[in-house]
């Protein structure tokens, strides 16, 4: 489920997607700090060091537990296309997928 960093504790041991922008990356490789889209700051939890210089934008795939997110997967935007990304705008579908029950079925 798509979330943003207010809707993390929601999710508590679930599956979750989170977007952000890489704060800062621990040494070891093996954690990340993400400012999620709505300005929220959480830790990424890696099960192995990461063997690539982690920036920008990315999209993570995990299991949240409390306000971090342990990472099964994640994507890195193109760098390019930061400048262009409209965060407010992707937080907001975010919202309005949870503003109802279910999104996708229409009565």
């Amino acid at each position: 489920m798509r979330v943003n960093g207010s809707l993390l504790p929601q999710f508590n041991g679930k599956g979750v997607v989170v977007l952000g922008k890489v704060l800062n990356v621990d040494p070891n490789g093996m954690s990340v700090t993400l400012r999620t889209s709505d300005g929220k700051t959480i830790n990424l939890v890696f099960n192995q060091p990461l063997m690539e210089n982690l920036e920008g934008i990315v999209e993570v795939h995990g299991t949240c537990s409390g306000s971090q997110v342990h990472i099964e997967s994640y994507y890195m935007l193109p760098i390019d296309t930061i400048e262009n990304f409209d965060m407010d705008a992707y937080d907001q579908a975010v919202q309005l997928i949870h503003s109802t029950e279910n999104a996708w079925i229409v009565h």
